[in-house]
């Protein structure tokens, strides 16, 4: 298949907002996919399939037209990470069609590569941070090194720091240290509480080049998806399986009326 004939239809539902996006090669303006967005924070699963069908409908795209499906697959919301793997991979039966699951924090990064790269000389070594909200007080974090870890061509991103699961002092913390092991002269944070975590990183003397807040999207997954076929990936090295990274925590169970014993 020609890489011009690629269209993938990308869902993202781990986050605040549902979106959903498509990315067509062969369009000028690829870099920049068609999205369509709800901002309710819940009940992502009722909504879906209509938004799906809206985008179609908007672009005159007919489903058959699409080569592959790709869904953010967190870490995020854990019930929203399901509902958003689960469309996608109805949506690949269907229409027989590769599902590809996105890690989402690795799509939020990829999203800072154009605007890293453009600022500053190749010759710097350039960080990107993301960060995601779990939810509970903390963020979901994960630290790329640009120059051995972005490619402009693919999604590959070998050399990168382990995902973390920190609230905001303990992350300013990680940031602080790892700023002092590893040698960058320009860092950027993407993603949800940039905007906080860059004043506690200046404050602790660790120099923060741009930041912007924000959660990652259905725009971000295709165009991360996009990259990673064109670069040869599949399925295989991106399997529509949640990432979770902590367990999930549940309420109290329901307690039901007292029932008689007989």
């Amino acid at each position: 298949m020609s890489h011009q004939n690629i269209k993938i239809l990308s869902i993202e539902a781990s986050g605040a907002a549902a979106s959903v996006a498509l990315y067509d090669a062969a369009v000028k303006t690829a870099g920049m996919p068609v999205m369509i967005t709800r901002a309710d924070r819940h009940g992502h699963a009722a909504w879906i399939t209509e938004m799906v069908d809206d985008l179609m409908q908007q672009e005159k795209t007919d489903f058959h037209a699409i080569t592959h499906i790709a869904a953010g697959a967190g870490p995020g919301s854990f019930t929203g990470i399901r509902v958003g793997l689960a469309a996608a991979q109805g949506y690949g039966i269907a229409l027989a069609k590769p599902v590809l699951g996105i890690p989402s924090l690795d799509a939020l990064g990829f999203s800072v590569f154009q605007t890293v790269h453009a600022d500053l000389p190749s010759s710097q070594n350039k960080q990107v941070l993301a960060l995601i909200d779990t939810r509970r007080g903390h963020y979901f974090g994960q630290c790329f090194d640009v120059n051995t870890a972005f490619d402009q061509h693919s999604g590959d991103q070998a050399v990168k720091d382990t995902v973390l699961d920190m609230d905001a002092d303990m992350l300013v913390d990680h940031m602080f240290r790892h700023h002092a092991a590893t040698a960058c002269d320009a860092l950027y944070i993407k993603g949800f509480g940039a905007t906080e975590i860059t004043g506690k990183l200046n404050a602790a003397g660790v120099p923060v080049m741009g930041y912007d807040d924000g959660d990652v999207d259905a725009g971000m997954i295709g165009r991360y998806a996009y990259a990673a076929i064109n670069s040869g990936k599949c399925v295989t090295d991106y399997p529509p399986t949640p990432r979770y990274h902590s367990a999930p925590i549940l309420g109290p169970a329901k307690v039901g009326p007292a029932k008689s014993v007989r």
